[in-house]
């Protein structure tokens, strides 16, 4: 590499780690437009598009690089990535596959496109790519995560004693440790032997709380503040600025409380599109507050004007349509959108909102068993979990209260005991006709990028009720906290 490309490199990655990726982009740009003809920079400059979320500049980027160096695996690796980040999967494999064409030995590659497979459902595609992107780097904690949640563990597992000695080696990164610790809790739990799964699960959850800092009355204030805002005087205020329009639906409630479940069943029908879970309508809202210097969400929000709630809502309107323009529903499942169900009605009166129950054990539990990849600060500690909980159920008895009729309650365990009925109900919800093809759900190609990606991709199975039971002399602080 030349030395002009290596101190451009230097100063474009200074700026990322002090986390200005605009002024890594300045820095990239510069180094192109200087040596237009020098594919490596194209490369760069469309990685740290990427990073700042602006994949089809991305993509031309990478293109570019292309054209100067076409079988330069990095940067068909760089343009892979790029429609991976987009949600373009399709493209994404087949570019993925291209660059291992080009150098088998592109580990990231191998990890990148089993994750892509693993959502367009091809679980025996992506276990191979993980496989091979073990083979590739054989101490690659994440890879052996990514394996996990695509294999069922037996008695006589290879990878079980591979993960195991992994651990025991030294070096092994903190994140590292958790991705193993999770993956070992997953694997003892497929055994049956739940002591050990549980104290795996203790380990990884006590390693990667210790990673942040974060204080549950946080909570305690935001939920509070919400409840004083949001009153039965704001809606009648502002209610003269509601639209007619029903195109979002929007499912919320705990995380693993069946909400990709119900997101599946209802995208399953013609009408809808699911959309998978949006960030936009708490980025619009909360972020806009923010920027202008109004205060803090919620207490902002006392003061916000009918044209603002009109602005929001045309803005997020216009998000929804440059997903899916046609489709006449759009779901948002987003679970975290319970705390924006005040919004949702001053921006969206006639939305259809679904909010999600399961087994409160259960759902703490299932929590506390899932790395999230997007923070979940109270999810770590069975103690915090079970504090936030008790937030959640009693901001949901809020809403219920001063938006009677607003949500529409469904129960995981109901529709697994009457799938049927619960769909009936679910479309009826919706004002949509009846379609078979909600009852065969798991049939929906589509991509699913949750936690629940495998889950959806099968009929509906009893296997996850009650199973608290099996760690139940384990859960005493959870179950102190959540008064059962």
């Amino acid at each position: 590499m030349s030395d002009r490309f290596l101190r451009a490199q230097s100063r474009v990655f200074a700026a990322a780690e002090k986390g200005d990726l605009d002024q890594a982009l300045v820095q990239a740009k510069a180094f192109c437009r200087k040596n237009n003809h020098d594919y490596k920079g194209f490369v760069l400059q469309g990685t740290v598009l990427g990073q700042l979320a602006r994949y089809a500049e991305a993509r031309g980027s990478f293109l570019r690089a292309l054209e100067l160096e076409p079988d330069n695996a990095r940067a068909r690796f760089g343009l892979a990535k790029a429609y991976y980040l987009a949600g373009d999967y399709d493209e994404a494999i087949g570019n993925y596959r291209l660059a291992l064409k080009l150098d088998a030995g592109l580990y990231e590659a191998h990890f990148d496109m089993g994750n892509a497979l693993r959502i367009m459902g091809d679980r025996k595609g992506a276990e191979a790519a993980f496989r091979n992107a073990i083979a590739v780097l054989p101490d690659y904690p994440a890879a052996y995560f990514a394996l996990s949640k695509v294999k069922i563990f037996s008695d006589t597992d290879a990878d079980v004693k591979a993960m195991e000695d992994l651990l025991e080696k030294q070096g092994v990164s903190v994140q590292g440790q958790v991705f193993l610790h999770f993956s070992l809790a997953k694997a003892f739990e497929e055994m049956k032997d739940y002591d050990a799964a549980f104290e795996h699960l203790e380990a990884g959850n006590r390693i990667n709380r210790g990673t942040y800092t974060y204080d549950i009355s946080s909570h305690e204030d935001l939920f509070r503040g919400i409840k004083e805002v949001f009153t039965p005087a704001l809606f009648e205020r502002l209610e003269c600025v509601a639209k007619d329009d029903r195109t979002p639906v929007f499912i919320i409630g705990m995380p693993r409380s069946g909400t990709t479940l119900v997101e599946q069943i209802l995208s399953a029908h013609p009408s809808v599109y699911g959309a998978g879970e949006l960030h936009e309508l708490n980025r619009i809202i909360v972020g806009d507050i923010q920027a202008a210097g109004a205060g803090r969400f919620p207490w902002a929000v006392a003061g916000l004007s009918a044209d603002k709630i009109e602005d929001f809502a045309s803005r997020y309107k216009h998000f929804l349509r440059a997903i899916d323009p046609d489709s006449p529903y759009i779901v948002d499942k987003n679970p975290s959108n319970f705390i924006l169900v005040g919004m949702i009605r001053l921006l969206f009166p006639y939305a259809r909102v679904i909010h999600c129950t399961r087994d409160p054990v259960d759902t703490c539990l299932s929590v506390y068993k899932q790395y999230f990849s997007s923070p979940r600060s109270y999810a770590y500690d069975l103690v915090e979990l079970g504090r936030y909980y008790r937030l959640y159920a009693d901001l949901m008895s809020y809403w219920h209260r001063v938006l009677p009729g607003f949500i529409l309650d469904i129960c995981y365990e109901d529709v697994v005991a009457d799938q049927r009925r619960m769909t009936e109900s679910l479309l009826a919800y919706c004002g949509l006709p009846w379609d078979e093809a909600c009852l065969e759900f798991y049939r929906n190609p589509r991509a699913v990028v949750t936690a629940s990606a495998d889950q959806v991709r099968q009929p509906i199975y009893k296997t996850s009720m009650q199973k608290w039971r099996n760690y139940e002399a384990h859960l005493a602080p959870l179950l102190e906290q959540l008064g059962e």
